[in-house]
């Protein structure tokens, strides 16, 4: 009797740990209903604000999914076209090179020719390191990734000796790399946001398997690997216990988005490796937390509406997570634009919880984007090798990049094939 009841026990412990999910595979369904969602949200979002500028990150989730339209991204490159031609140069900012930067990305990912963009070329003004330098830490990063999206060449810069170079962008974030072995933006204490923006940039390197690591010395290739390894071991240092990662004193979105892309970019499975799971959960997690129902995210938990910044953040993370477990380029290794990909996800389209309310546009609480980023990184500037040559604000540097404007009106790659309405499909890849 004794041993029939044992048994009968052990076969119902059976089945219900046989319908128990994990904390990932109970969030699968809720992962696409998000995507998809929010793919919806973010679309409605880029065309209520016409494409513009302010769609950048729209455009490269959009691009990365498969789901970017002709129209959209044509609305795009003409909405940056009118800035350049507005300003008289290839500056988008004189303050901060990262809106050049991730311009770049975005362009790149809709297929865009980005060294003639209305006859501006996008990539000679953050070829001066003095502009790069004067944005702080957002400057080198977000400059590093655009080069690297798409492996372009470095144009020569019109100053020699503020020449960039893929080993001096390198250098300027290893050198920024607090003593706890992260990032920060500013001050001593690292940050999770921007320990993943400089895992992102170094990513490529620390891999070693591809063309842009053959461009660096084999020296600093394992200077950083043993950065990222060392930033690695801090940022599972920093989860909470519940699997959230906070910012600036604030368990939030987007630094949990931030880590989905960093993992992601560096070939580690967040669903699964064991250094980023606490109590079972991790950064996707953390994101569908702030998942606002009919699309969006929020920025913090005591937020009730979406937030733009954190729900264009969102959706690319989740865009990176997808590409991740296809199999795909990442987020930011752009060099397979020609080859078509769409995120297969089914997912119930959903109305918002209070759809005549309308939705929050993050202003007061979104996160920092870098526009504002003309802040002292907590680095001094001395000993710069370039200091002299930072004294120009970028504007002067940018009419280099000014090209011949009756070629390449359109912006598009002449290699280029032409794009089906519905989405962004077979586009050209590589610019020479």
């Amino acid at each position: 009797m004794h041993r029939k009841l044992t048994t009968v026990i052990l076969a119902i412990l059976l089945v219900l740990t046989t319908f128990v999910p994990s904390a990932f595979a109970a969030s699968a369904e809720e992962t696409g209903t998000a995507y998809g969602n929010t793919k919806d949200y973010l679309t409605d979002l880029g065309d209520r604000i016409g494409w513009s500028d302010d769609a950048t990150w729209i455009v490269v989730g959009l691009a990365r999914s498969g789901e970017l339209t002709e129209s959209q991204g044509e609305a795009y490159y003409e909405s940056v076209k009118a800035h350049l031609e507005a300003n008289g140069s290839a500056v988008l900012d004189e303050q901060n090179a990262s809106t050049n930067a991730k311009t770049v990305l975005a362009l790149t990912a809709a297929g865009y020719d980005v060294t003639n963009v209305g006859g501006y070329n996008l990539l000679a003004p953050i070829a001066h390191l003095g502009y790069v330098r004067k944005q702080g830490m957002n400057g080198p990063i977000w400059v590093l990734m655009a080069y690297d999206c798409n492996n372009y060449e470095i144009p020569e810069c019109d100053v020699p000796r503020a020449q960039a170079s893929r080993e001096a962008l390198v250098d300027l974030i290893l050198s920024t790399q607090r003593s706890d072995h992260g990032w920060a933006f500013s001050g001593t204490s690292s940050d999770v946001d921007m320990t993943c923006m400089a895992l992102q940039a170094l990513a490529p390197y620390y891999r070693g398997d591809n063309e842009l690591s053959a461009q660096i010395s084999a020296e600093k290739i394992e200077k950083v690997r043993a950065a990222v390894d060392e930033a690695l071991v801090w940022l599972a240092q920093a989860q909470n216990a519940d699997g959230s990662f906070s910012s600036g004193g604030s368990v939030c979105s987007e630094s949990a988005s931030q880590v989905l892309v960093a993992l992601t970019s560096l070939g580690i499975n967040p669903a699964s490796d064991s250094r980023y799971l606490k109590d079972g959960k991790g950064a996707l997690d953390a994101l569908l937390a702030f998942y606002i129902k009919g699309g969006g995210f929020k920025h913090v938990d005591q937020n009730y509406k979406a937030n733009n910044l954190a729900s264009m953040q969102g959706f690319y993370a989740l865009v990176a997570w997808y590409r991740y477990r296809d199999g795909r380029n990442s987020l930011y290794d752009m060099t397979d634009v020609d080859i078509e990909y769409d995120i297969d996800v089914d997912y119930d389209e959903e109305d918002p919880e209070d759809p005549d309310d309308g939705k929050d546009d993050g202003k007061d609480d979104g996160k920092d984007d870098g526009k504002d980023s003309g802040k002292d990184d907590g680095k001094g500037d001395s000993g710069d090798q370039h200091k002299d040559g930072g004294k120009k604000d970028g504007s002067d540097a940018g009419k280099s990049g000014q090209t011949d404007k009756d070629t390449g009106k359109s912006g598009k790659d002449s290699s280029q094939t032409a794009k089906a309405e519905t989405k962004s499909g077979t586009k050209a890849g590589t610019i020479s």
